[in-house]
């Protein structure tokens, strides 16, 4: 059976092999010829399509079997331990429903909202942000801040006192407190960007976590570290962990060149 099951597959093949060359039933074109036209093109194709084995061996040598050549995902050398992330995320949502709270159930205690002529500028942030102000803002309004406290951080001096970044960090957390869930796209943007600024103030942090597990909660560096964590981690921005490590080298390569 099995002898007749094989005849009967070698002569399926050759009938199919026939069929295959009468599909097409074109003039013959001579070896080395150009074709003229859309027959002798056809022929031309059938005749090298004829030359092609069936079963093609590949040369092993165009494949470099090396591993050192492949690029791939490294991990980050620098974890973050999960126990902070946890209890700053957990303390932040714990604020963000204590204002959503007050501004249901208390909302005579809030300020009017700014109108059209409000102002942002450096002078409203050299003192300490205000619930009651903080909560009348518009998304418009909050993120508009956040735009200018980038932007004056990106001034920053590193001589800066320490009451200037208690203020900054200060805003930061009062604004992103009250920040409306879904995030536009557009504000997001901003979000993200104040996220790679936090990091960047926060390397202090970074680094003595790396070095000795340590860290120091009354530093300014930590208020901002946490500050990354957040928009990382509670808006959900996890991809900017990824930039952990090439923040810190690029800072050390700026620390080392001075």
């Amino acid at each position: 059976r099995i002898q007749i099951l094989f005849e009967m597959l070698c002569s399926s093949d050759d009938e199919a092999l026939g069929l295959q060359q009468q599909a097409l039933p074109v003039g013959i074109l001579a070896e080395g010829a150009t074709p003229q036209d859309g027959l002798q093109y056809l022929s031309f194709v059938q005749s090298e399509s004829a030359a092609i084995p069936n079963i093609m061996t590949a040369d092993r040598s165009l494949f470099s079997t090396q591993t050192s050549s492949v690029t791939m995902a490294a991990k980050p050398r620098f974890d973050i331990p999960q126990e902070l992330i946890d209890r700053q995320v957990r303390s932040f949502s714990d604020l963000r429903q204590y204002c959503a709270r007050m501004r249901q159930s208390y909302p005579y205690k809030i300020n009017p909202t700014p109108g059209d002529d409000f102002v942002i500028s450096d002078e409203l942030l050299r003192v300490d942000p205000d619930l009651a102000f903080t909560l009348s803002l518009t998304q418009a309004h909050l993120f508009g801040i956040i735009e200018h406290l980038v932007e004056v951080l990106g001034r920053r001096d590193q001589h800066v006192n320490k009451h200037g970044d208690r203020v900054y960090t200060g805003w930061l957390f009062s604004l992103f407190s009250v920040i409306e869930k879904p995030i536009p796209m557009d504000y997001m943007s901003l979000l993200r960007t104040a996220g790679r600024k936090c990091l960047e103030l926060g390397y202090p942090t970074i680094h003595r976590l790396n070095s000795s597990g340590s860290h120091d909660e009354a530093d300014a560096s930590f208020h901002y570290f946490v500050l990354f964590l957040l928009i990382c981690h509670y808006f959900q921005q996890y991809d900017l962990l990824e930039e952990v490590d090439a923040t810190s080298l690029q800072l050390q390569s700026l620390s080392l060149s001075r």
